[in-house]
């Protein structure tokens, strides 16, 4: 039982930053996707440093700015708890799962 619970809790803690990037002010489909080739996962990104996160074209001071300020704990967990209230699911691009587009 726990082994199955565990393995759920793991995978929202890595979905959460997929989630979290979403909701950066800033990062639209495009920047998502840049961000996503330069760093693999969005957990990552939320790790780079302000000189990481600059040096990758097209990615605005703002946005940068956007993204080391996004305060994880308090604007996530509302969003979080929305999904979770209606029995959704986070989907990511890379599971097999995602709708074609």
């Amino acid at each position: 039982m726990c082994a199955s619970v565990c393995l759920r809790m793991r995978e929202l803690d890595a979905k959460k930053y997929w989630v979290a990037l979403n909701m950066v002010t800033g990062v639209g489909a495009v920047t998502f996707r840049k961000l996503l080739n330069a760093f693999a996962d969005p957990q990552r990104v939320f790790a780079a440093s302000r000189a990481e996160l600059r040096a990758l074209p097209g990615i605005p001071e703002k946005t940068v700015a956007n993204i080391l300020q996004f305060d994880l704990d308090a604007l996530l967990t509302k969003e979080l708890d929305a999904i979770a209230s209606h029995h959704a699911q986070i989907v990511t691009i890379n599971e097999a799962a995602y709708p074609d587009i």
